[in-house]
């Protein structure tokens, strides 16, 4: 019953980066993903979200206070059509039935966790800064799904937090 199905986290924010033509009765994002619809999968990239120089958690939601874009990842999260996955491989990609495989934007075939990044019609914001104060508590909670050498540190957030970012509306 669901075409496609998105693999994204809680501080991940599908964001639409042009408009869809045509005025039929289709969903804008499903025009957007329309022209992927013959693959399995459409990976997208992560604009990293930095703090906007937040200690403390402001008041308010993620996307009035955590306007600023730290730029465009390789990581990708995955849009997928259910019926062609046969199993995750991360939270990132996902194995595909034979002959079934993820693109990116491009229709470059993905199939790792990682590609060249590309944004021009849709990406996912990934807000993994946050304040200061969020960043501790997600440090205190540790990886969902741990990898060598992943473990978080306030001096990942401090590098974050001095990385020229762009505001980003």
């Amino acid at each position: 019953r669901t075409f496609w199905l998105a693999f994204l986290d809680i501080d991940e924010f599908l964001v639409p980066l042009s408009k869809p033509g045509s005025a039929d009765d289709v969903p804008p994002l499903s025009r957007l993903l329309r022209p992927y619809e013959r693959f399995g999968g459409l990976v997208l990239h992560w604009m990293m979200m930095g703090s906007a120089g937040h200690l403390r958690r402001p008041a308010g939601g993620t996307l009035a206070n955590y306007g600023e874009a730290l730029g465009l990842d390789g990581h990708v999260k995955s849009i997928v059509r259910p019926e062609l996955v046969t199993r995750p491989l991360s939270p990132h990609h996902f194995a595909y039935r034979e002959g079934a495989f993820a693109v990116n934007e491009d229709g470059f075939p993905v199939a790792g966790p990682c590609s060249y990044p590309t944004a021009r019609h849709l990406r996912v914001n990934h807000y993994y800064y946050k304040s200061q104060q969020d960043f501790e508590a997600k440090i205190a909670r540790g990886l969902a799904t741990p990898v060598p050498g992943g473990a978080r540190t306030l001096d990942n957030f401090y590098a974050g937090c001095t990385r020229p970012g762009v505001r980003d509306t």
